[in-house]
């Protein structure tokens, strides 16, 4: 077959065409069509759709990035500018900021996708507002006892985890998971836990989360090393994690004084006899 051509372009997505006669493409909004994609921080190959005539196959191709729409970009451009050293301690209007995060909030999931895509690296002019405003939306969704925006928002998070953000993002992604997370946080935490750069963040989170921690911490210790297998052994031991009782015996006899150390803890904590 003839190579596909472009037939339209969202964002750095370019949606081609195999060469199937597309003839009510007009009838779809192409911010609608990327809206449907159910993992937008993963590279897509295929999206399907189906009207009322046929199935065609489309493929979008391009960076795992969503478009972030002009009136994020505003509602984000309201947030407070950091003084000199850094901080909010000036010029802080609290109902304008307010008012704005409740505008991000009714925009849902599309949202919280567009504020971790506009993330950039620490103390960057391209960071500091985003940052602001994802942290602001996380409270704000606790603070109006939101469940299903806490959830919605925490599931999109836990996607971009397993996306091509850098580690700065992913550790500011972890913290915010620390406090928002719930049970449905644990499983993409937890893949992190090998992750030199990744486990402390994840670990610690995991911990604040509690509920569904254990499995995931006790899943990733049989392959963790170094700093990692002690971060995760000493997680286990915060939370008492009965299930782990074999793993700390086990680490008892670690070459590492610090491994075992934390193993020792972990017994402790748990009250174990036979250890």
């Amino acid at each position: 077959p003839a190579p596909p051509r472009p037939v339209a372009a969202v964002g750095r997505f370019e949606i081609l065409d195999f060469g199937f006669e597309i003839l009510d493409l007009f009838r779809f909004q192409i911010s609608d069509l990327v809206s449907r994609i159910p993992n937008p921080e993963s590279r897509i190959s295929y999206l399907e759709f189906v009207d009322s005539t046929s199935t065609r196959s489309m493929t979008l191709k391009g960076t795992n990035a969503m478009a972030v729409s002009e009136q994020l970009k505003a509602l984000v451009a309201q947030m407070p500018d950091p003084d000199g050293r850094g901080m909010y301690t000036e010029n802080i209007d609290k109902e304008k900021i307010e008012k704005a995060i409740a505008a991000i909030h009714q925009g849902g999931r599309n949202n919280v996708r567009g504020l971790v895509e506009m993330l950039g690296e620490p103390g960057s002019d391209q960071d500091v507002k985003p940052h602001y405003a994802l942290h602001c939306l996380a409270n704000h969704t606790l603070i109006v006892k939101d469940e299903n925006g806490r959830r919605a928002l925490c599931e999109v998070l836990c996607e971009a985890l397993s996306g091509n953000s850098t580690p700065y993002v992913k550790s500011f992604l972890c913290q915010t998971l620390q406090w928002a997370g719930r049970r449905e946080s644990a499983a993409a935490l937890g893949k992190l836990l090998t992750d030199e750069q990744l486990c402390d963040p994840a670990a610690t989170a995991l911990v604040a989360i509690r509920d569904g921690a254990g499995e995931p911490l006790r899943s990733a210790l049989p392959n963790a090393k170094g700093r990692c297998r002690l971060t995760i052994l000493h997680s286990l031991a915060a939370l008492a994690d009965a299930g782990a009782a074999e793993s700390f015996k086990q680490a008892l006899q670690d070459d590492d004084r610090e491994v075992r150390i934390a193993a020792g803890a972990g017994l402790a904590k748990l009250g174990d006899a036979g250890a």
